[in-house]
């Protein structure tokens, strides 16, 4: 049994018998829960976000070095804009 279930029993315990201290105790308790996944899905969040993040500015440069575009960059060196370089046409559709 996790500690905050205990917890939770034991003040269930010193305090039976009102309906008010039963909704106070669940109140705590869902919140607890609810907390506990809110931590874990932010931190799921910022990884992928920073995955995401890493994908993009891999396939920005993997363009630039095709030659494709040109990337502008800002003093940090982040990817600020791009120009493309227009397709060559042999007249041909």
């Amino acid at each position: 049994m996790p500690q905050w279930e205990r917890m939770a029993a034991q003040i269930a315990e010193q305090y039976s018998g009102s309906a008010v201290t039963y909704v106070v105790l669940a109140v705590i308790v869902l919140w607890l829960v609810m907390h506990c996944y809110y931590r874990k899905i932010v931190g799921e969040v910022r990884r992928e976000t920073g995955r995401v993040a890493q994908l993009t500015n891999l396939m920005l440069q993997i363009i630039e070095g095709a030659g494709l575009a040109t990337l502008r960059r800002d003093d940090k060196g982040e990817v600020v804009g791009a120009t493309v370089k227009p397709k060559a046409s042999d007249g041909s559709k």
